[in-house]
């Protein structure tokens, strides 16, 4: 069920996964009917914050419906556990902190420009994973509603792990104001296998040791007094 829940002087969306023990129980939020006939782009944004516990599964959909509703045939979102969390994870039900929004989140919906008749629908399938929290729900007749500011930039991508004496893993920041930020390289079953804790950091650029990891797919997730910031990288032997 889908709850509003007071944060500070905020109010979000709430879903409780945590202590939901039915499994497959799918929590529906849906828009009113958006009338996109005289658009010729439209989007979706939204804020997320959801951290994944142990191996449950938790699932965060978004349908569109260009019969107000009748059906929802299009599936324009579909994560789960790690990808959703974007890294994150917690034994304890979840309860998000300010840095811990994914802030921004953008879905194109320019296939549903020209028509009258549309519904977008947020689905939650539970898991019995944890909490999930929505805000800022907003929908645009634009691609690209919101300037996207470079905030952390992850290179090379991919990067040589051989070569990395000579070529090191680094992370430039571009943020808007100065202070300590945790930099974690992320798994895909979302172990933390490196974390450091630069301080005073506004635009410079950290070099990041890795050891002798599997080759494979990371996150490399940065958490600010600004909001948490994330790249995935392609680590190679």
């Amino acid at each position: 069920t889908v709850e509003l829940k007071s944060m500070g002087a905020n109010h979000v969306l709430f879903l409780n996964a945590y202590n939901n023990t039915n499994i497959g129980d799918a929590s529906w939020l849906a828009s009113p009917t958006l009338d996109f006939a005289a658009a010729t782009e439209a989007s979706l944004t939204f804020d997320l914050s959801y951290a994944f516990r142990g191996s449950n599964v938790d699932q965060l959909l978004i349908l569109a419906s260009t019969d107000c509703g009748v059906s929802y045939i299009d599936t324009v979102f579909n994560e789960s556990r790690v990808d959703l969390a974007n890294g994150e994870s917690s034994s304890s039900t979840w309860v998000p902190e300010d840095a811990d929004w994914q802030r921004g989140l953008t879905i194109n919906l320019n296939a549903y420009a020209g028509e009258s008749s549309v519904r977008i629908a947020f689905v939650f399938v539970n898991g019995n994973g944890n909490n999930i929290y929505l805000d800022n729900i907003e929908f645009f007749v634009s691609a690209t509603p919101i300037t996207v500011t470079n905030s952390m930039s992850v290179y090379p991508n991919p990067f040589l792990l051989s070569e990395q004496d000579e070529n090191p893993l680094s992370v430039t920041f571009g943020l808007p104001e100065k202070g300590p930020v945790v930099i974690e390289v992320i798994d895909m079953v979302g172990r933390v296998l490196i974390s450091e804790i630069p301080q005073n950091v506004l635009n410079q650029t950290y070099k990041i040791v890795a050891p002798d990891l599997p080759a494979g797919m990371y996150v490399v997730r940065a958490k600010s007094n600004t909001g948490t910031f994330s790249k995935r990288v392609i680590i190679v032997k």
